[in-house]
Order: C-alpha cells, then sequence, then structure tokens
C-alpha cells in the first residue's frame, strides 16, 4: 500500500534523526545493534525499495565501531521481507528498545515536525544574514541610500530602523563593558565581592557571574602575586601583567558588531599582511572557512591556504606548507631563494594556520619564497597568519635545536614571530576574545589560568573535572610511547578473529625501531580508528578515520572528513638506505598533544605527564565541558609550562 506524502516525511524525520542518534553515539552502541538495525530497516521500507533499503543497511551497519557480519545484515533483512509489511515503530518504543536517553530525546528534538523547524530555521537564517549584511556594510562605511541600493528587497526604513537598534545596542553594550571592568578593577583591588556589589549597585551573585566565579571564595591579588612569584616561569611584572589581561576578556568590540563581523571586514578589505590570534575555541577556523566561501571562483584560485600539519590542513582542506612549498623535513638554511614551485606563482594571497606550530627555518623559507615570486612577477602576495601562540610550539628536536642555532644564530627562540621577517611583514594584528566552544563560566577562566600559568588553577582542575573514568573518548598524551600503550588496549578489545595482520617487509636494511615510519606489524579490524602518517594524493599526514573494508593488500578508510580512501601499502626510503614496505597508517584511539590542536572533543581522557609550552592549556580546552574531562591519576604543577614571549604575542 502506497504511503500518503505527510506519512512519508514523517518517516523520512525518523531516518535522519536514527542517523544523527547513532552517529552522536560514535557509532557505538553495543547490544543494541540488532535492535537498532532492525528499526531502521523497517523504517527506510517505508520509504525507500527494498533494494534500496538493503544498500542503506548495509552502509549503516559499515560504520559500526563492531559491525555485524554481512550474513548477519541479511538475516534482519529477510525476517521482515518474510512479513507482509514491515513494522511502524513508534516513536516512544523507540526510545524504550533502544535506551535514548532524555537528552538525547531533547537534542534530536524526537517527536517535532523537521520540515516545520527546518523552515523556521531558515527564516531565522536569513533574517541574521540579512542583518549581517547591513551591519557589515555600515561598518565599512556604506550609507543607508547605497545598502538600499546593494539590497533592494529591504526597505530604507528596515535599514534605518536596524542601524538605530546597533547605535543603541553600542551604547549599552558600551555602559556594560565599563561596569565590568570597573568590578574587575575593584577585584583586584582586593575590595570583597559585597564591598563591589554595593559600589556598583549590583548583586553579589551577579558580579560573581561577571568575575565566573562559583561561590564567594576570593583570590586576592596579593595570593596571585605569590604564587606568580614563585613558579619559574614567571618572574617579571609584565608576566603577571598577562594574567590579569585575560580575565578582562570582552564578548563584543566596536559599534555592538560581533568580533568574527569586525575580523571578516578586515579580511575581505584590508590588502596588508594580517594575523588573526585567538585562544582556543574562538572560531579561527571556521572565519577562515566563512572568509573563503565568500570568495569569487578567481579569487579562491588565487588564494593558497597551508598548515604545519596534516590533520590542520584537513580542517580548511589545505596543503601541508612542505608539500606546497616543497621543502625537505631538514632544518631549513637561512639563505637566498632563488627558484619557487611553479604552482605558487598564479596566488595572490597565503593564509597559513596554526601558525604557533610553525617553525622559525620553515616561516623564514616560505616568506623568502613569496618574496621571490613577488619579485619575478612584479605582484603584491598577500599573507594571512592564524593561531594561538598560547598553544603547541613548533615540534623541535635537541638535534633541530643545534641546527636551528647554526642557521639562526640571532634568533631568541623557535616560533615565527622570532624571525626577523616577522617584524618586515607589518602584520595588522586582530585578536579574538569570545570563546564558542566553552559555556561554562568557571571552567572558562581556569583554561584562561591555565593558558597564563596561574598553579591554582591545576589544583581546581584535579577536583572539578569529571570524575567517572571512561575508556570510550580518546586519549590525549604527552609521548608517542603512552600513545602506542592506550592504542594497544584498544586493539585488545577486539576478538582476535576480527584482527588482520600486515608485516612489514623490509629490503637490504637494519634499522632501528626508531627509525620506523610506522609499526613493523599492524593488526587491523573494520571498525578501527586509525590516522595517516604521510602525505599522499588522497590523504595528509595525521588524518583520522575509521576502517571500513579489508583487503590483502590495502584497507579502505571514511575518513572524518567524510573521504572514503582505499590506502595501500607504501615504500619508505631509510636512514641506511633500505627500503620499508608497510600501510601508512598506525592506530588512532590516542594521540599525542600536538596531534590534539585544532580539534574539538566531546570527552577526552587526559594523560598527565606534559613537558612542553601550551601543552596542557591545549589538551584541557579541547573539551566542550569540563564533566567530561577524565584526567587519568592527577595533574602536577610540572604539567603546567609556558613560554612568556609566546604569551606576550596573544595579548
Amino acid at each position: 500500500m502506497k504511503l500518503l506524502k505527510p506519512e512519508k516525511v514523517a518517516m523520512k524525520d525518523r531516518i535522519d534523526w536514527l542517523k544523527a542518534w547513532v552517529k552522536g553515539r560514535d557509532y557505538d552502541i553495543g547490544e543494541h545493534r540488532n535492535d537498532y538495525l532492525y528499526v531502521y530497516y523497517s523504517t527506510l521500507r517505508m520509504v525507500y525499495s527494498p533494494r534500496n533499503s538493503h544498500h542503506l543497511l548495509h552502509h549503516m551497519n559499515s560504520y559500526f565501531k563492531r559491525p555485524l557480519s554481512e550474513s548477519s545484515v541479511d538475516k534482519i533483512i529477510s525476517n521482515i521481507e518474510k512479513k507482509q509489511s514491515p513494522s511502524r515503530y513508534r516513536n516512544k518504543d523507540i526510545i524504550s528498545k533502544l535506551g535514548i536517553t532524555q537528552d538525547e530525546i531533547e537534542l534530536l528534538r524526537i517527536g517535532h515536525n523537521k520540515q516545520e523547524t527546518q523552515e523556521r530555521a531558515k527564516r531565522k537564517a536569513a533574517k541574521e544574514q540579512r542583518n549581517n549584511d547591513i551591519a557589515f556594510m555600515y561598518a565599512i562605511g556604506y550609507k543607508v541610500d547605497e545598502i538600499a541600493a546593494e539590497h533592494p528587497e529591504i526597505s530604507k526604513r528596515t535599514i534605518q530602523r536596524f542601524i538605530a537598534e546597533q547605535r543603541q545596542k553600542s551604547q549599552t553594550d558600551h555602559e556594560r563593558n565599563l561596569m565590568v571592568a570597573e568590578i574587575i578593577r575593584l577585584y583586584q583591588a582586593e575590595y570583597s565581592i559585597t564591598g563591589i556589589a554595593r559600589q556598583m549597585g549590583s548583586s553579589n551573585d551577579e558580579v560573581c557571574r561577571i568575575l565566573g566565579l562559583e561561590s564567594m571564595t576570593k583570590l586576592t591579588i596579593l595570593e596571585t602575586k605569590r604564587q606568580l612569584s614563585e613558579s619559574p616561569q614567571f618572574k617579571t611584572a609584565e608576566c603577571q601583567e598577562l594574567f590579569y589581561c585575560s580575565l578582562s576578556k570582552e564578548t563584543n568590540t566596536q559599534s555592538g558588531i560581533d568580533e568574527h563581523t569586525i575580523a571578516m571586514a578586515a579580511l575581505r578589505t584590508d590588502k596588508n599582511n594580517i594575523a588573526l590570534i585567538g585562544a582556543a575555541g574562538t572560531g579561527k577556523s571556521t572565519l577562515v572557512r566563512n572568509f573563503l566561501s565568500k570568495l569569487s571562483p578567481e579569487e579562491r584560485a588565487a588564494t593558497l591556504v597551508v598548515a604545519p600539519t596534516g590533520r590542520a590542513a584537513d580542517h580548511l582542506d589545505a596543503q601541508t606548507i612542505h608539500k606546497a612549498f616543497q621543502l625537505p623535513n631538514d632544518v631549513q638554511p637561512n639563505d637566498e631563494v632563488t627558484a619557487a614551485p611553479k604552482a605558487l606563482y598564479s596566488i595572490s594571497r597565503l593564509i597559513i594556520d596554526e601558525i604557533n606550530m610553525v617553525r622559525i627555518d620553515v616561516f623564514t623559507k616560505v616568506i623568502k619564497t613569496i618574496r621571490f615570486i613577488e619579485q619575478q612577477t612584479d605582484k603584491h602576495i598577500q599573507v594571512i597568519v592564524v593561531g594561538d601562540f598560547g598553544q603547541i610550539q613548533p615540534v623541535t628536536t635537541d638535534e633541530d635545536m643545534d641546527v636551528i642555532k647554526f642557521y639562526y644564530p640571532e634568533a631568541k627562540g623557535v616560533y615565527a614571530f622570532q624571525s626577523e621577517l616577522w617584524e618586515q611583514m607589518n602584520f595588522r594584528k586582530i585578536v579574538l576574545k569570545y570563546i564558542y566552544r566553552q559555556q561554562e563560566p568557571e571552567f572558562m577562566q581556569r583554561l584562561n589560568e591555565i593558558k597564563y600559568g596561574k598553579l591554582s588553577a591545576v589544583d581546581w582542575f584535579n577536583k572539578n573535572a569529571g570524575s567517572l573514568f571512561s575508556c570510550n573518548p580518546i586519549y590525549i598524551c604527552p609521548t608517542n610511547k603512552l600513545v602506542d600503550y592506550y592504542n594497544k588496549q584498544a586493539e585488545d578489545r577486539f576478538f582476535p578473529d576480527e584482527l588482520v595482520s600486515f608485516d612489514a617487509v623490509i629490503t637490504d636494511g637494519t634499522p632501528q625501531e626508531a627509525e620506523l615510519p610506522c609499526p613493523r606489524q599492524l593488526r587491523l579490524a573494520v571498525g578501527m580508528r586509525i590516522m595517516t602518517i604521510c602525505n599522499a594524493d588522497k590523504f595528509k599526514n595525521g588524518s583520522m578515520g575509521r576502517i571500513i573494508k579489508i583487503k590483502p593488500n590495502s584497507i579502505q578508510v571514511r575518513f572524518d572528513n567524510g573521504a572514503e580512501v582505499t590506502i595501500s601499502t607504501m615504500r619508505f626510503k631509510l636512514q641506511d638506505g633500505g627500503i620499508y614496505e608497510q600501510l601508512p597508517v598506525v592506530l588512532a584511539y590516542a594521540i599525542t598533544a600536538n596531534k590534539s590542536e585544532g580539534m574539538t572533543f566531546d570527552e577526552i581522557n587526559v594523560v598527565p605527564g606534559y613537558f612542553a609550552p601550551g601543552q596542557l592549556y591545549t589538551v584541557l580546552s579541547r573539551c566542550k565541558s569540563l564533566k567530561n574531562i577524565h584526567i587519568i591519576g592527577k595533574l602536577s604543577e610540572k604539567d603546567l609550562i609556558v613560554d612568556v614571549a609566546a604569551l606576550e604575542m596573544t595579548i
């Protein structure tokens, strides 16, 4: 019997939230796999043909961390098809059958009319886009008549009313910011919470909320100075000032327009070099993606986006710096550039993401290459750098450091901003302050304290982070040795008959284990998470995904960006001249702190032992909520290391 159109719409809504629910659990639903596939296939059959439903069910099963065998899935299909018509499950029956929680019901809006919700969301988005366009044009100097000419569908009266509202909001925000600044000043001057509230005509709770405090307990400025003076990372008044600057974070900027709008205006209109700096979670990558989406096809083709690692490059569909500029992995000598890759001659804009991880020698080589091209083509190439120098510093071994000191004897460190060319670039500095990733005020405040080296924040995280240990979230570790340990634990959770071994082949060489690009033996299974360890045509070094199929000499992987790629055995040349052949992957149930930069997780396991500036802040700021951070053991003061010179670049 043919379904009525409204019922088909309802079934499509159900398919969508069933997919969203299992994805939200990272395709790990344990004993509910069979029930889920029964419900999912029955719902599919309300909308699609048996053939298409069969294909879609097998496709869904391939996403599971532990997929059912193909014969088991076919049995489910056969049992349902034997009936006169598929079972019509009600929402409440599915919720009970699959163990769906109340939070998931509200998040997925189960039972709501999706079509009506989507239409309402589209109307809201269209209105917001209209308002953003007006605000943007007004912010960069357009008059009412000029805005109306660009948007004839909007009346002048509407534009005038919106601008008047923006002016009023700007005045309100200005007054609010003055009040916040005065509360912070009084707090730093050792006034009590009650004293501040009386002087400002506010309540104790409002003062605590502005200061990001959950209680009336007050850390005086004397205590803060004592802690800073005892910390080996902080020895000067300038360093102490960095911490106080972090407390006065504003959520809006001039004209009452959010700072992304201001930054977008600069990116679109300013042809000079720009340094876009922002703390973890301020939406730097989102802003860059939005900017790229607004470029014309010609402008986008002339814009090169690069990043220091494959994982960072994946976020922006970019290339790694080494691949784009054809650089070897060795330290780059400080000599003149006399040639450049042909592909670079067509660019007019270079965007470097995660600039904090770009080493001084790489940055110097890149800028010298850009200048060489400018001389050859007689055109200006704009350079935009994006990042947070309070996070992971450039990866540098002791051997690298010795070579860098030889090539760059005057350099005071390994960051890009410590290159002599940084000042010559005359970057216009734009600082993003408003944090989108986290929404819990005290959690955000303590993250800032970790960033700027406040030792008491370490104890606070030990006491307040989620106490229940979980083996499901990713482990973020300080060393590769710990990464290997937790990845091995994850491997042991698969049954022996699920694992397929891939043994490396070594020709004409006897390498040490430390020299190997990937393990001698890989034991892989369908559903495992993996990470690539080199650049290739269809993936980058550091790309992460899940295995969906295993063949004799290759694996098929669905990467986190949605791409499905077949990865075959590759040949690596070893230092002793030998040839190493193996799949270029490692397990990805654990990663190092350095690999985690730029990533966002719903839940993480934090493994202490961090040894470099910015690592602890980077790790703790990966998670959206404090309750979903699980600390394995206990953090110590040794985990908290900061680089004062780098922090000065974040202000």
